[in-house]
């Protein structure tokens, strides 16, 4: 979500990602990774945000339920797969548990 926003012009921060990295048991104490905006993007951030939610694919293809995006883990460089339906979502590396941005 954060590089969907700074796509649009909007500058956003993962607050709590590398506390959380290094430590996920860490994700209750702190309430998890926060996306963050300056104050006069928050609407626009919202906005953003829920036109992004509307247009996310929520359910495989009917066409290819087996379709899968493969990508590097841009924090331990392993290979990973998700469904095909997780594009543009955040998604845990099964490797280093850390989050990962799953490609459009």
């Amino acid at each position: 979500m954060q590089s969907n926003l700074e796509e649009q012009g909007v500058p956003a921060y993962l607050a709590n990602e590398n506390i959380i990295a290094m430590d996920w048991l860490l994700s209750a104490a702190v309430g998890g990774v926060k996306l963050q905006v300056a104050a006069e993007d928050v609407e626009l951030g919202k906005q953003l945000i829920a036109e992004f939610e509307s247009k996310r694919r929520l359910r495989p293809d009917p066409a290819n339920p087996t379709a899968t995006v493969r990508f590097e883990c841009e924090n331990c460089h392993e290979q990973i797969a998700f469904p095909d339906f997780r594009r543009g979502g955040v998604e845990t590396c099964p490797h280093c548990r850390g989050y990962v941005d799953v490609p459009d």
